[in-house]
């Protein structure tokens, strides 16, 4: 059973501006330049030339030299432009709007909350900003133990975090004297006590993983690092997505369900790195979402299977099922089965699962 293995994060590289400045100095007429945005000083070589001067003294023979008086050379103005610039506008206060109309940012936050869990923290994390609080990783396992996700274990223990299920506990929530709450619509929407001990910001659900990451980075005036986290993770996404066959591949990733059925997630049915491989040219098989183990030949145009385990229903069923076992990716030997940590990450197309799962999940089936 293949197992995560931890993908390294590069956070976002800035890189620096080149600036060019070219310096005209001209003679007979004064010219300035300036270059990067601040004012450089004015260079001038002048020289006066009198119209109608005396000669000095009586030409004596053919080689006396020409009538001329030269003036004195003038000084180089080199005054710099002292024109005065505007003053920069205040970050703050700022209105960001998000999922629940706009939200006034009084200064920069410095305690942010994250109570909606990955999506949450891997927005903050991909803008520098580690969150002061957040609502730990899912499924808590039968001892009773928490964590955040497989790509965010170094923050476990650093980070302060909390149980956000059935729902957040506001007393709890408000110990950690947050200056800005996060989370998705459905975390916070209608909650007049949240809003109570701290500014509310919040994203759409479902939702294109670059908007947590847009919204959040105004809210904290990281725009810049907003922009320069996404096109990072675009382009690793692009690497990734190299590795997978011109001839594409199919894949069909199921788990075990109830009454004797099975179920078959698509990019239509909401698991999150089923669109992610979607978009990177992996196709899927053509079934309902709801299938009997009778029909379990829909199955047979998938190259590979990849089996979820949700901790609800026993997936060995499924794997043991004598029709199951017919199937040609079975034959092959391209079965992957999933524990249920690997499974919950699956479902989660963030600014930071996404390289990690592709990753994972290529790397799982043979790519």
């Amino acid at each position: 059973m293949p197992r995560f293995v931890k993908h390294p994060y590069h956070r976002p590289v800035h890189r620096p501006l080149a600036t060019v400045l070219t310096l005209a100095i001209v003679t007979a007429a004064g010219c300035s330049s300036s270059g990067g945005g601040q004012g450089l000083p004015d260079f001038q070589l002048a020289t006066t030339i009198a119209d109608d001067a005396a000669p000095t003294t009586e030409p004596t023979d053919a080689t006396a030299a020409p009538d001329s008086t030269v003036a004195p050379t003038t000084t180089a103005d080199t005054t710099p432009d002292t024109a005065p610039t505007a003053p920069a506008e205040p970050a703050y206060p700022r209105t960001v709007d998000n999922a629940l109309g706009s939200t006034e940012i009084a200064e920069q936050p410095e305690r942010v909350v994250a109570v909606s869990g990955v999506a949450d923290i891997d927005a903050l994390l991909s803008l520098g900003v580690v969150p002061h609080a957040a609502a730990a990783f899912f499924p808590v396992n039968a001892a009773g133990d928490m964590s955040f996700a497989p790509w965010n274990q170094e923050y476990w223990g650093e980070v302060q975090s909390f149980l956000n299920r059935p729902q957040v506990n506001l007393e709890e929530l408000a110990t950690f004297d947050p200056d800005m709450i996060v989370g998705q619509i459905g975390s916070v929407e209608s909650n007049d006590t949240m809003a109570a001990i701290a500014p509310v910001v919040a994203y759409d659900y479902p939702a294109d993983w670059r908007e947590p990451v847009r919204i959040f980075g105004e809210a904290l005036d990281r725009e810049a690092e907003a922009e320069a986290a996404i096109a990072d993770v675009e382009a690793r996404i692009a690497e990734i997505a190299e590795r997978v066959p011109d001839g594409g591949l199919t894949l069909a990733l199921i788990t075990n369900g109830r009454d004797g059925n099975f179920t078959v997630y698509t990019p239509e049915h909401g698991a999150g790195i089923a669109r992610a491989l979607d978009e990177i040219g992996i196709s899927y098989v053509d079934v309902p979402t709801d299938l009997s183990k009778e029909r379990m030949g829909d199955l047979a145009p998938a190259d590979w299977i990849v089996v979820y385990d949700f901790s609800v229903f026993d997936v060995n069923e499924l794997l043991d099922d004598p029709l199951f076992q017919q199937l040609p990716a079975v034959q092959a030997g391209n079965v992957v089965s999933y524990d249920p940590i690997q499974t919950f990450a699956t479902l989660y197309e963030t600014s930071r699962s996404l390289p990690y799962v592709l990753d994972t999940v290529l790397t799982s089936i043979g790519l």
